[in-house]
């Protein structure tokens, strides 16, 4: 898919490749740790998305829900 998509796909949202469309990577497999889906219609993702950041001597990233900002007072990667 990274070839094909000439793009490494790290994360599970990648925005805009090429800027034609987006790629929104969910695992199917059983006792994932977030519990993407598609809904009843096959047509709408339920997508739970990722988790915070690992910053040194932050909180445990699977604690907490990503915030809205960094430290820094970047916008995280969050979607509304």
């Amino acid at each position: 898919m990274c070839e094909r998509e000439k793009a490494s796909l790290q994360r599970g949202m990648n925005y805009g490749l090429g800027s034609t469309h987006s790629v929104i990577l969910m695992s199917r497999r059983p006792n994932v740790s977030y519990d993407d889906h598609l809904d009843q219609t096959g047509s709408v993702l339920v997508y739970e998305g990722h988790d915070q950041p690992c910053w040194r001597d932050g909180p445990d990233p699977n604690a907490v829900d990503q915030p809205e900002f960094t430290p820094n007072g970047l916008p995280t990667q969050i979607m509304f």
